[in-house]
């Protein structure tokens, strides 16, 4: 007991040392403000589903309410196109997009893009090597029965908490918005070795909403909630890192209130990842291989199983906490595009996105795209997220993080052409602007909590 105070003590001073320092070699500051006040976040999230002839629909239910969307439909580029609720269209600041379990089995993934009215979801087949084309018949067969989980967290003008959430007002489970009063984040580090999946937890990266981490009977990983996190999920997503991406990984996720399953699948030999197999333990295992996962639970909505804010420090392990308080997790987000003739990608901020968290982001010395955190937003983790947008998807680029408490770096890997892209390389970063391709990146960190200065005299 006294070991875990002394480490959490140790990871508070951290958290408030960081925040009086700043970003390490933070460069050009980035042109959009900094994170707006947590009472101004408005959160959505659905499961999207496809029927027994691929045709899509939004599944809300009571494990999995839909939250901001209004509907999808196919667009004349094949893609699908989700209709955002009025209430959800305030500039997106973090996107969570992930392919489930079914999908990642049969080596989909998929990329999305937001505008101010919807989100633009777009498939990558990485058996045929080419994007799934809804328009046609024999290829919506190969995401029959599958789906797709996608979220956001916008900024708005007002306090969101101002804001009608409109329970119900597209059908049973199926609201106009979310707050973060009525939410809370969660998320972790897993790391993969030889026995299979842990949680990675210490003073720089904390794990917040989960029990325990194991292996399925079907060979997915395997994560238990936290007692305080077991409630209805809103958004959810789950992301390899740096080292996993380079091997070509893609993961593939499905929830229910209390567990979290994450398929796998190897891209390079075109197969699914059975981690109940020790051949398979190894393809997945190494000192730094680590898996993202992030969500988003309700606290408040009624008819629903929700989660608490109540912390529960360490409950679960050292770092690894039961839940949240009210503001105990800060989220920012940031839109990166390469774009010009320019060598170096660029932060920007339109009508739908908006930055917030990072000064600046360069090309790495490895190849890497850099984002440097902005003044007093460093910090331990918990999670990050990336999403390739839909023109991405054309290449199947998938981006892995490492880092995360100041400096993170994304090393980005083509599932089409078989290899890790180096953006030093003009034709590597030509692969964006061809495409007017982007990738929108996402934190989450335990904010700071404020010691006490006990007074002199």
């Amino acid at each position: 007991m006294m070991r875990s105070l002394v480490r959490r003590a140790a990871a508070v001073l951290l958290a408030v040392l960081v925040m009086s320092t700043g970003a390490w070699g933070a460069a050009a500051p980035a042109s959009a403000a900094d994170p707006a006040p947590p009472d101004r976040n408005v959160i959505g999230g659905c499961l999207l589903r496809f029927d027994g002839a691929g045709t899509p629909f939004l599944s809300p239910s009571l494990g999995r309410p839909c939250i901001g969307a209004v509907s999808v439909t196919r667009t004349g580029l094949g893609d699908l196109e989700v209709r955002l609720a009025p209430g959800a269209r305030y500039p997106q600041t973090r996107l969570l997009v992930s392919a489930d379990t079914t999908l990642a089995s049969r080596g989909i993934t998929v990329g999305a893009s937001r505008s101010p009215r919807s989100i633009a979801l777009r498939f990558f087949d990485s058996r045929s090597g080419k994007r799934v084309d809804m328009r046609s018949t024999a290829q919506r067969a190969r995401v029959v029965r599958g789906g797709a989980s996608f979220g956001w967290l916008g900024r708005s003008a007002v306090d969101a908490r101002q804001l009608d959430p409109g329970v119900d007002a597209y059908g049973r489970y199926h609201d106009r918005l979310a707050t973060d009063d009525q939410t809370v984040a969660g998320g972790c580090v897993i790391r993969f070795g030889s026995a299979g999946p842990k949680i990675h937890a210490n003073s720089s990266h904390h794990c917040t909403g989960v029990r325990s981490v194991g292996i399925s009977s079907l060979g997915r990983v395997r994560i238990r909630y936290s007692d305080e996190q077991r409630g209805s999920t809103v958004n959810v997503s789950a992301d390899a890192d740096e080292t996993l991406v380079r091997r070509g990984i893609i993961t593939g996720i499905s929830s229910s209130p209390t567990e979290l399953h994450v398929d796998l699948f190897d891209t390079r030999s075109k197969r699914r990842i059975d981690l109940r197999r020790p051949a398979d333990r190894k393809v997945m295992a190494g000192a730094y291989a680590n898996m993202w996962v992030a969500w988003t639970k309700t606290t408040a909505r009624p008819g629903l199983a929700n989660a608490t804010t109540t912390p529960a420090l360490d409950k679960y392990g050292d770092f690894v906490h039961g839940s949240a308080p009210a503001g105990g997790v800060r989220q920012t987000g940031c839109e990166v595009r390469f774009g010009g003739t320019g060598a170096h990608p660029s932060i920007i901020s339109t009508s739908a996105s908006s930055c917030t968290g990072a000064a600046s982001v360069s090309v790495g010395p490895g190849g890497t795209l850099r984002v440097v955190a902005a003044a007093g937003r460093s910090g331990p983790i918990i999670t990050t997220t990336t999403v390739s947008s839909r023109s991405a998807a054309d290449y199947g680029i998938r981006a892995g993080a490492s880092g995360g408490v100041g400096d993170t770096d994304y090393r980005f890997y083509s599932i089409r052409l078989g290899r890790t892209l180096d953006l030093r390389k003009a034709a590597d970063r030509d692969l964006f602007r061809r495409t007017d391709a982007a990738v929108v990146l996402g934190w989450s960190r335990t904010a700071p909590v404020p010691v006490a200065v006990p007074a002199r005299g």
